[in-house]
């Protein structure tokens, strides 16, 4: 007797519980893929901006360091990258760094798969080629840059943005004497 009031409990206890239906499930599987959907996208195409805007800013730094080695070098241009003064470690998801003489190719950065390539001129532009470009934005942030002979040394200066004046410096306060 007491093993059938011990069940009964436990029955009613079990019967007691509830778990999700099956149309809660299915609302929650339709749900989730069409998140799925929408942000699998988004999180590849900002992760290849990132990637790009990198590739980018190695590029306009490899272009600098080009300008400096060709008023060096009678306006030549460095072929190889072991010839300029800046180090280039190797970019996730693109081919070895090329450097080139060439005017109309300063630097150039191929994909891995081939998608598209950066290139930079000797004019300091920014050129993608291939059906990749779409999915990245070619705006620049940094600054254009200017570079200066000066005889012995380079100066590289910034100049789409002026340099601000110095604030003038307010007049001392005069201490008049107590009586």
């Amino acid at each position: 007797m007491k093993k059938s009031l011990f069940l009964k409990k436990i029955n009613k206890r079990i019967g007691s519980l509830s778990g999700f239906t099956l149309l809660e499930t299915g609302i929650f599987i339709v749900t989730a893929s069409i998140f799925a959907t929408v942000a699998i996208p988004a999180f590849t195409n900002a992760i290849e901006n990132q990637r790009a805007n990198t590739a980018k800013n190695t590029l306009k730094t490899v272009y600098m360091s080009q300008r400096r080695y060709s008023i060096d070098n009678n306006n030549n241009y460095a072929s190889n990258l072991a010839d300029l003064d800046i180090a280039v470690s190797a970019l996730t998801g693109f081919k070895p760094l090329v450097v080139s003489s060439n005017t109309t190719r300063v630097a150039t950065l191929q994909r891995d798969d081939n998608s598209y390539s950066l290139r930079i001129t000797a004019d300091g532009d920014l050129v993608c080629q291939g059906g990749g470009c779409q999915e990245i934005s070619m705006s620049t942030t940094t600054n254009e840059t200017e570079i200066q002979d000066t005889g012995t040394s380079t100066d590289v200066t910034a100049t789409s943005e002026p340099t601000p004046e110095p604030e003038p410096k307010p007049e001392p306060v005069k201490k008049l004497p107590l009586k």
